[in-house]
């Protein structure tokens, strides 16, 4: 603790600012005071703290300051709940002078309330609305759970009664008072933690006795009776309700025999009645609130809450009212928890089915419609019910693909369906087509003529059709692939031009299934061009294609020369990249089709290209739009570069020089041309020279690695002459030839065995144990014929050996068939499939059994041709 207050003294003296103003004080306090609190609490040092520390930094007022505003967050994370009441009340007071009230309270409820000045805590809590701090004081430091709320109340009700909009401080003061009641009620401290054991059924008991009071202590006479009940229903009726909802389903409230039990909910019950339905001072939408409880309620407890008749029908009639627009899903949902518990069971389902059909509560009258098996009827509900109308597809397909429901009842459903195709469509395309192909698909020309007046609805469902007919088609099931005729391709694809036009080329590359010679009427009815231009291809008409794209390719220039005169920067980069991206395309049908064409004809739809991209070249040129020149220039180098795999060089050269357009200017207008051309001829040549050079230098590593492993030495397979053998080593005159199958032979016995043979002057060698096995398994020799013991005769595909013995092996005599039965007999060998199941049963048998011998005395694996006959090797004498 020396090295601490040597510190402090330090800090306090020597290192402490004598200039610089408050700013450089705060932040030197600032960097010394949390090192002291952190060092005492982790000594536990709190008497030293609040002792030597607090009086060396309470001699400066900006040292004061900063201890008291670091001690906040300690207090927030429960590392420090105690402080002595002279630093506490300095710690008020400091944050009141500043304003931080709101921080004093957050502290208080962290804090040891024997520590504190009650009076001065309870009159600052008061005096600035800190209530979540003077509940905490009441509750920890005295156990009073009532005082707090009863005042509290007394507070809300002054302003309630006022008929004034409420402040925000009022309307936070009834919010706590709110979850407060909520925490008593469930057992829960507020505003964290748990309510001692020993006074939970005390605390739950003061607080109903509190809300159900007739009236306050020291009431004036023209005082309502039941003052807290109403103070809170006024304040906000719908969440008091919801309070009490949630105290109902606490353990207590469904036991008979305790105060606060089932006899205890009905009062209440009685009570809200008595206060909003007999009497004033409540609009309608609050009644409404309490109806919507009250339904909840008594279908969610059995029907232990009572209200007479008329009240019942009144709260049927504000649940199913027109009028009340507020809501609507809570009261259908009350309603529809009245109808599943039997609390309805009173009321007529006529009556009650048009009450439900007035007020939209499409749940309900499914509810209603599923017990009559209208289920025609409950697709409308589906489909009038703006929250479930992507419901009901999933509800058709359950009905016509269920086996419970009758033919009559799906055919009802599909009716209903097709009838209201348009309105499936507007929902959901996609599911439209699916639900179609699942469950219509026989009627899919009749559902495309029933929505041909409307257009657009007939693409949107062709477009979910076809993609969803796609998407459900694999590799797997491709056979399963629902069949659409080709002219529902076509009505798609005449759609899709007026539609979305710019994806008919798109759709046109990856489909299939339509006819070509109708879908290019179609296209080129609407003047699709490049869809048109795909077709022509497709079709094999190379030169339709490229003129159609051509004369597109001279519109978008137009423009662009058009546009270039403007001076727009934004329009002359979109003409230029339209111009560039018809260019492409034309550039790739070229390429493509010049595999397939000859010099003339290639030449006769390159050279036009090139005619029109020089010649928008020339007017760039010489006018002032030579700033664009650059651009579309590189746009030509493309083409010339394009087509130099296809077109000889010198016919290019020669069109250029020869043509009246390019001959009648300089050559330095053409000179980069040309160059570029050159340029881009000698790196092909380059490249080629460099890919043979390599494909050379392959070869001969290859050759060479060839070579190499033919000249290897061979090392024979065995140590002796197979034919004689005697080894080689033993006759070291004799000749020995090794083949490159590593078998060896002396010389003279490979030529004693006829292995050698003279040609030319010169002896060859072959190896007589390859030649043999050739010679056994040559394809041209008959095979030996073989008996089949899998049968009772001789297979018919047998093959003979040879022509002499064929009549002799057709057929044979009873004698020899016996004979051939009798020896199928006796090499008939044990089943392996019975050695299998003798296995399986006594492996099963063990699970069942202990201490007996597993295998049964019958069993194969005991038989003598089964088993290993093994005996034990032999000692090694030492």
């Amino acid at each position: 603790m020396d090295v601490l207050y040597n510190f402090v003294d330090i800090s306090m003296t020597h290192n402490c600012p004598q200039s610089g103003g408050t700013f450089l004080l705060t932040e030197h306090f600032q960097a010394v005071v949390p090192v002291c609190v952190e060092h005492c609490l982790k000594l536990g040092k709190i008497d030293v703290l609040f002792g030597t520390i607090y009086e060396r930094f309470n001699q400066d007022i900006t040292a004061n300051g900063v201890f008291l505003e670091c001690l906040e967050p300690y207090i927030l994370n429960d590392r420090l709940t105690s402080i002595t009441p002279a630093v506490m009340k300095e710690f008020v007071d400091h944050y009141q002078m500043k304003g931080m009230v709101q921080n004093v309270e957050a502290c208080i409820v962290h804090m040891d309330v024997a520590s504190l000045d009650i009076h001065q805590v309870v009159s600052l809590c008061w005096s600035h609305g800190l209530y979540d701090a003077i509940i905490y004081v009441y509750n920890k430091g005295m156990q009073d759970y009532i005082t707090p709320l009863e005042d509290l109340l007394k507070k809300l009700k002054v302003a309630v009664e006022a008929g004034k909009q409420l402040t925000d401080l009022q309307v936070r003061l009834g919010n706590k008072l709110l979850v407060y009641i909520s925490c008593c009620l469930a057992g829960r401290a507020y505003p964290f933690g748990d309510i001692p054991h020993f006074l939970v059924n005390q605390v739950k008991d003061g607080v109903w006795k509190c809300l159900t009071s007739l009236h306050t202590e020291q009431h004036p006479a023209d005082e309502h009776v039941y003052p807290h009940l109403r103070t809170l229903l006024g304040f906000d009726t719908r969440e008091f309700l919801n309070v009490l909802a949630l105290a109902f389903e606490e353990p207590e409230f469904k036991v008979q025999d305790i105060p606060y039990g089932v006899q205890s909910r009905q009062k209440i019950v009685d009570i809200l009645l008595q206060i909003m339905v007999e009497s004033t001072g409540f609009d309608p939408s609050q009644v409404g609130f309490l109806f919507t409880f009250l339904a909840r309620q008594m279908a969610k407890h059995e029907n232990t809450i009572v209200v007479n008749r008329l009240l019942f029908e009144q709260v049927l009639e504000y649940l199913c009212s027109v009028e009340v627009s507020i809501r609507h899903a809570e009261r259908q949902q009350a309603l529809l928890e009245l109808l599943n518990d039997g609390g309805l069971q009173q009321v007529d389902n006529e009556k009650l089915l048009q009450l439900a059909e007035k007020a939209q509560f499409f749940q309900v009258c499914e509810l209603l419609y599923q017990n009559t098996s209208q289920y025609d009827k409950i697709f409308l509900c589906y489909l009038q019910d703006p929250s479930r109308k992507e419901e009901i597809f999933s509800y058709v397909h359950g009905i016509l693909s269920s086996s419970k429901y009758t033919e009559d009842q799906q055919n009802s459903v599909r009716t209903k369906a097709i009838e209201h195709l348009q309105d499936l469509i507007m929902i959901d395309s996609k599911e439209t087509a699916c639900l179609v192909l699942s469950d219509f698909a026989d009627s899919v020309n009749t559902i495309i003529n029933l929505i041909k007046s409307e257009p657009r609805t007939q693409y949107e469902f062709l477009k979910g059709l076809i993609e969803m007919r796609d998407h459900m088609t694999t590799a797997i099931n491709q056979k399963d692939q629902a069949h659409i005729e080709p002219y529902i391709f076509e009505m798609y694809i005449e759609l899709m031009c007026q539609f979305e036009t710019n994806v008919v080329l798109n759709y046109l590359q990856v489909a299939d299934g339509y006819r070509l010679e109708e879908t290019l009427k179609i296209v080129r009815y609407y003047k699709v061009s490049d869809a048109t231009a795909y077709l022509l291809e497709k079709a094999g008409d190379i030169q339709g294609a490229f003129g159609i794209l051509i004369e597109a390719l001279q519109v978008k220039v137009c423009l662009y020369t058009d546009i270039v005169d403007t001076k727009d920067k934004a329009k002359i980069s979109l003409s230029i990249s339209n111009v560039q991206a018809v260019l492409m395309v034309i550039v790739q049908l070229c390429q493509r089709s010049s595999s397939v064409m000859d010099e003339p004809q290639r030449q006769s739809i390159w050279f036009p290209l090139l005619d029109l991209m020089m010649m928008t070249q020339r007017k760039l040129k010489g006018t002032e739009m030579e700033t664009h020149f650059t651009d579309f220039k590189m746009l030509t180098t493309h083409v010339l570069n394009s087509m130099l795999g296809y077109i000889a060089l010198p016919s290019i050269l020669q069109k250029i020089m020869q043509d009246p357009t390019y001959s009648s200017g300089n050559f330095g207008e053409i000179k980069e041309l040309i160059l570029g051309m050159l340029d881009t001829y000698n790196y092909e040549q380059t490249l080629l020279n460099t890919t043979n050079q390599l494909l050379a230098q392959d070869l001969y590593w290859s050759l060479t690695n060839l070579t190499s492993t033919a000249n290897k030495g061979i090392v024979s397979r065995a140590e002796h002459c197979p034919i004689c053998t005697q080894r080689f080593s033993s006759s070291s005159s004799a000749d020995v030839i090794i083949f490159s199958c590593i078998h060896g032979y002396h010389a003279s016995c490979l030529q004693s065995a006829g292995c050698s043979t003279l040609i030319e002057g010169k002896l060859h060698w072959s190896c007589l144990l390859c030649n043999t096995s050739r010679r056994w398994k040559n394809p041209n020799q008959k095979k030996a014929t073989r008996l089949s013991f899998s049968e009772d005769k001789i297979s018919s595909e047998v093959r003979k050996p040879t022509k002499s013995y064929s009549n002799k092996l057709d057929t044979l005599d009873p004698e020899q068939t016996a004979a051939l039965k009798l020896l199928k007999k006796e090499a008939e060998g044990p089943s392996r499939m019975g050695i299998l199941c003798d296995v399986i049963r006594d492996s099963r048998s063990s699970g069942q059994s202990s201490g007996v011998e597993l295998v049964r005395d019958n069993s194969f694996l005991k038989k003598e041709s089964f088993q290993l006959c093994l005996a034990a090797p032999p000692m090694q004498q030492d």
